[in-house]
This record gives structure tokens, sequence and C-alpha cells, in this order.
């Protein structure tokens, strides 16, 4: 997100930003500010620790280490640079945490995109009480669909399949009587039509939604 606000904001630039520092580190900053050769080994450090961040986090290694230096006005500032330019906004997460951090710090997208899907296939029983295993993508989804629930914006959910683990049969009900709005589901060609006919018909059957529906 740093990068994508450093692209399109002018005020970005690191030399600004040293050059707006204030209290006991400001004469330090206005320093390095003040040298091209310091500038320029600060753009290659601030450029290629940005790219490490974010391929660990697309990876998803140390994701738990690198949370706690989140910064939320980030978060806050792609969303406005979007919706300036007429498109909605949304957040998406795998794990929990991340919607319930956004809303505590009272950032409202436009729409969540949030994993949902049952524990009930072979390949998550593997380590049943260890949360950071390759095979699941939303590890509490009982505490997802209740705090989901109290969102007022429309729920974007995938991994509702657990990447092929579940049938739609099982899916599509589950994630839409939890309470998303929608469903990103990634299929072959093949099988469009077949699983949008079980989506129609998880639609016209939903029995024990909570969640009024967005959107």
């Amino acid at each position: 997100m740093k990068v994508l606000i450093k692209c399109w904001s002018p005020d970005g630039a690191p030399n600004t930003i040293f050059l707006g520092s204030r209290w006991i580190f400001s004469g330090f900053f206005d320093w390095i500010a003040g040298s091209s050769s310091l500038m320029a080994t600060v753009d290659f450090i601030n450029v290629w620790g940005l790219i490490i961040i974010g391929f660990l986090l697309f990876i998803g290694l140390f994701t738990r280490w690198i949370s706690v230096a989140g910064n939320f006005d980030d978060i806050k500032k792609v969303l406005e640079l979007i919706r300036h330019y007429g498109k909605p906004a949304g957040i998406g997460a795998h794990r929990l945490e991340t919607v319930e951090a956004c809303v505590a710090q009272g950032i409202k997208p436009d729409f969540w995109v949030k994993t949902f899907h049952h524990h009930n296939y072979w390949s998550a029983q593997v380590a049943p009480d260890q949360r950071d295993i390759e095979s699941i993508w939303c590890d509490d989804p009982q505490k997802t669909m209740e705090f989901m629930s109290r969102l007022e914006e429309p729920w974007i959910t995938f991994k509702v399949l657990a990447a092929g683990a579940i049938k739609p049969e099982e899916g599509f009900p589950a994630a839409f009587e939890a309470g998303a709005d929608f469903i990103c589901v990634g299929m072959y060609d093949f099988q469009i039509v077949g699983d949008s006919n079980i989506a129609l018909d998880a639609l016209a059957n939903v029995k024990n939604r909570l969640r009024p529906w967005r959107g």
C-alpha cells in the first residue's frame, strides 16, 4: 500500500517526509534529506524493504510479525485513492483479526472479502489444533460468521471450497447461510454451468441465515 501511496501522492517522497519531521530527531532527518547520496540509500532501502515485506505477506511468511507494524492510515489512504477514481474500495483477508482490527480503527470499506469454509474435510484434520496449516484458510468459521453478521457492508467470501476439498453442494449453501452476500469461486470452464446451477439452488434454499442480505 505504501508503494501505491508513493506513486500517486506528491507528498509521499521520503525527503518530503523527513523535512516535515518534528521533535528531537528533526535535525538528524533534515541532515539526511539534505544529502542526495544518503537519500539515494534511503530510497533503495525503502523500496526493497517494502518489496520484501510485500512478498513475505503474499506467500504467507511472518505475517503475524509484519502485522505488528501495520499502518492503518495507509489503508485509509488507499481506500480514499480508489474512491477518488470512482471505484468501490474493499478490504480482503484470510484472518479475521485483520477485519477486526480495521473495524476497531473505524475503517469502513465498501465491501469485505473474507474467507469462509467449514473444517469437515480430511486435510483440515491433520492438525486440528493448529491454526497455521496450509489446508485451512478460515481458521474459525463460527467466529467469522458471528463477527461478519454485525457488519453492514456487503461480504464477498472466497475459499468456500477450501481449494477443492469441499464439494460445491456443501460449500455454496454453507457460505450463504453463514451470511455471505456473494461467493468468489475458481473453476474450470466445463464447471461453470454446473456450479452456477448449484449456486442458484443454494440461493433458493437458504434457511438459517441470520445476517440481512447486503449489496
